[in-house]
């Protein structure tokens, strides 16, 4: 019986760990991907914004921020 107990709990316990686990890696994934967004919005907060001549953003990787960031062709 107490053997039937402590499998149950030990089933919840991971359950609950895999769930905590999971959501770690989701955050961490949403922090990372969006950096360029994430930082450009930072800076306007901050109100620390380049001009356009200053900005170390190229023209490409706005454009494709523009568009949604497409999926590259494969050759």
């Amino acid at each position: 019986m107490i053997l039937k107990l402590s499998k149950f709990f030990t089933k919840i316990g991971n359950y609950f760990y895999s769930l905590y686990v999971n959501s770690l890696h989701q955050k961490h994934r949403k922090e990372k991907e969006m950096s360029l967004y994430r930082n450009i919005n930072a800076r306007k907060k901050a109100g620390t914004s380049r001009s356009k001549k200053n900005s170390t953003i190229s023209a490409k990787a706005y454009a494709n921020m523009k568009k949604g960031f497409p999926k590259k062709k494969k050759k």
